[in-house]
């Protein structure tokens, strides 16, 4: 991950000897020195890559600290055994995306600037082949113009190009095997090496007629003279590399691609989250499986415009299913939060209450249009879609039979200060009836934060007693329709 920072990390580990009559205990203590520049006070974590999936839980953390005013930070645990570990910030970020192998005894200082990425002391000399690894691209010009450009290759061309990758650096990993290099991060290396392979894969299927043809068909894996299938097996001893949750999404996909039927786009919409469950159940187990469901429900906001396919209830026997098959309990963890918050803006659910600023400063919440249907329309001076959808928004106006009954909430999803004077001179200099409200920091403000906004523009429609009628309605060329039955009920 790029940070506009450096970082210096100092792992001491100090022997600790006890005596006692039977036998001598020997513990590791790992001591974590660090300090960053231009970061906020905030709260640094040391986890173990297992279970750092699930970093919105920090209770599972090995050592945590405060980041003081000068930037330093400290850790310290007893070491016992070798181990992956991440630092995470409480915002979630890691300082460095691939995993710090360490072991008793073990030094290491770690300096982070941008995207560079520096390793000195004994344990460096295992974890800087993994930054070899992933640095060889960069080694000149022609091959970083090469990979960039790889979805423009033909097939053929594609699988050669990647397969040559492939075997320049498993070569990185064979040059280190002259030294001893643990079993578990020799596997984990391989594990980083056959992920990225079958990630470019992935991508260039679902990718290359886009950039090519600009056309979003898929590409058939056939193409690349390979059974796709039969090489793509990840190892789940190491789920918590950057890319694998990215691998397991790339093959529910292929799947559900390969074995789509000749239907319309509305009825393949709306089947889509079935089908991917069911290839889910049926191709996937163990943690694979409870990150392919995981995925899963990182869609549940795409599908919410379909209420006629009940989707809500198909997401509940989706959670129902992964509390009886789950097998780490942090990917759970995180579907729960998705899932809970899907449910939560489901249809005839109450609409969660929200205060906002109008143009002048005063704050004007939801509520206050109580007994009136209400049509929101989530959107921002930033978005061009939306301000072409200003004059459809006119007409809905005008069109409206009993105008004082309904309410057209215009939300503007805006950045800083700046964003919210620009959206007060846009609608001061325009004719554009209804209430008009500001969220500042756009899609993270926290009032809106249970409408699970992606995009804008997005439309929510809203019944007279607060409930929610479709948290992803139609566009005002099409909602007249469903406002006016609201309207007249």
């Amino acid at each position: 991950m790029k940070i506009q920072s450096f970082i210096y990390v100092s792992i001491l580990f100090i022997s600790l000897v006890s005596c006692d009559s039977k036998k001598a205990e020997v513990s590791k203590e790992l001591i974590i020195n660090g300090y960053t520049s231009d970061v906020e006070e905030e709260t640094y974590y040391l986890l173990r890559s297992t279970d750092a999936q699930d970093w919105k839980h920090f209770y599972k953390a090995q050592d945590s600290c405060i980041v003081d005013s000068t930037g330093h930070f400290q850790f310290s645990l007893n070491l016992k055994s070798a181990d992956f570990f991440q630092i995470r910030s409480s915002k979630g970020y890691k300082i460095n995306e691939n995993e710090f192998y360490l072991e008793p005894g073990d030094s290491l200082i770690v300096r982070v600037n941008d995207d560079s990425l520096e390793l000195k002391g004994k344990a460096s000399e295992l974890n800087n082949i993994a930054l070899e690894l992933d640095e060889w691209r960069v080694k000149d010009e022609n091959s970083e113009k090469r990979h960039a450009n790889r979805r423009y290759l033909e097939p053929l061309d594609f699988i050669r190009y990647v397969d040559d990758v492939k075997k320049e650096r498993l070569s990185i990993v064979e040059n280190y095997m002259t030294q001893e290099i643990p079993t578990n991060y020799q596997n984990y290396l391989l594990a980083k090496i056959h992920l990225q392979w079958i990630n470019d894969i992935w991508d260039f299927l679902k990718y290359h007629n886009y950039y090519v043809h600009d056309s979003w068909d898929y590409v058939s894996a056939d193409s690349l003279g390979l059974n796709v299938l039969e090489q793509w097996k990840p190892d789940s001893h190491y789920h918590f590399i950057y890319n694998y949750a990215e691998c397991i999404d790339g093959f529910v996909y292929y799947k559900y691609k390969s074995e789509e039927l000749d239907t319309s786009d509305s009825v393949l919409w709306q089947n889509m989250f079935t089908e991917k469950f069911s290839i889910i159940k049926n191709n996937l187990s163990g943690i694979n499986r409870d990150i392919g469901l995981l995925n899963l429900s990182q869609e549940f906001t795409r599908f919410l415009s379909v209420p006629e396919n009940n989707f809500h209830k198909q997401a509940e026997i989706v959670n129902n299913y992964f509390v009886l098959n789950k097998q780490a309990e942090q990917y759970y963890s995180l579907f729960k939060q998705n899932y809970l918050g899907f449910m939560e803006i489901a249809p005839s659910k109450k609409a969660p209450d929200f205060r906002l600023e109008n143009i002048s400063g005063e704050e004007v919440s939801l509520s206050d249009f109580l007994g009136k249907v209400v049509y929101i329309d989530f959107w921002g001076t930033w978005c061009g879609p939306c301000i072409k959808a200003i004059p459809k928004h006119l007409k809905l106006q005008k069109s409206i039979k009993k105008p004082d009954d309904l309410a057209f909430i215009n939300g503007a999803l805006e950045s800083g200060e700046k964003d919210v004077m620009r959206w007060k001179q846009f609608i001061s200099g325009r004719d554009w009836p209804g209430i008009h409200l500001v969220a500042k920091n756009q899609f993270s403000n926290e009032e809106l934060k249970s409408y699970q906004l992606r995009s804008a523009p997005t439309y929510v429609l809203i019944d007279r007693e607060g409930n929610i009628v479709n948290p992803r309605a139609s566009g005002p060329e099409n909602i007249l329709e469903d406002i006016q039955r609201l309207l007249d009920n």
